[in-house]
């Protein structure tokens, strides 16, 4: 059964980066988001050795892990939770890190804060800019160099480090000429701290529309005449 091209990326967890002996007690929600895979397809969700599958929806998979699984894991460990699209052409696969404790004040920080940049190309993108890279930025507060921004495009994820308060990721001009024309896409940037807190920004384009040619009846008609093999023809195309 057809997937879809496209990816899985494991959304920050309900309980940050470490989960409470309290939080441990109750059920917890896992959620995948799916860009570009179609509704219907399934993803392996694996934590502990306890696997979950769940059915896209809307570019988005959610599984839960009961208190009593989550009541088994032992505290001060790390645990990572992996999830993986099923029956794809090419391997999607995703994992994020969390930690069985108590947060200790000093990992209670000033929340993280990012903005995405002006896109260099502006709300639109034309032709002549998928034509070639771009280059998206963003700026952040409260997170330390070194760590890591998502930054999402039509489905495609890239990961960059920050230096100096901002992050630069590029998509590649395939990537880009892949969008369909007259489509409304969003540029998503996420970032998450070491207690698990999640700041986010977008911003929306329009593809051009991309123009489709037509071509005229041909003066001559479907047959050419010998007399009209001595004379010029025209043959015109239209731009739709």
């Amino acid at each position: 059964e057809a997937t879809g091209d496209g990816d899985v990326s494991i959304l920050p967890f309900p309980f940050g980066a470490v989960l409470s002996s309290s939080e441990a007690e109750v059920d917890q929600m896992v959620s995948v988001a799916t860009p570009g895979v179609l509704d219907g397809a399934q993803v392996e969700v694996v934590l502990n050795g306890v696997a979950r599958i769940g059915m896209v929806e809307e570019e988005l998979v959610r599984v839960s892990y009961s208190g009593e699984e989550l009541s088994e894991l032992e505290e001060g460990q790390t645990y990572t939770v992996t999830a993986q699209l099923l029956g794809g052409a090419e391997v999607a696969i995703d994992s994020r890190d969390f930690i069985v404790g108590e947060a200790s004040e000093e990992e209670v920080s000033v929340p993280v804060e990012i903005r995405l940049e002006p896109l260099p190309f502006g709300e639109v993108l034309e032709a002549v800019e998928a034509g070639v890279a771009q280059t998206v930025e963003a700026k952040v507060r409260n997170y330390e160099d070194g760590q890591e921004v998502t930054i999402t495009l039509g489905g495609v994820r890239r990961k960059g480090v920050v230096v100096e308060g901002k992050v630069e990721v590029t998509f590649e001009a395939e990537e880009l000429q892949a969008l369909k024309g007259a489509e409304v896409y969003v540029v998503t940037a996420e970032i998450v701290n070491s207690v698990g807190e999640t700041a986010q920004d977008t911003r929306e384009f329009v593809v051009e529309e991309k123009p489709s040619l037509s071509l005229n009846p041909l003066p001559f008609g479907t047959r050419l005449d010998p007399e009209e093999k001595t004379s010029e023809q025209r043959v015109s195309v239209e731009t739709v």
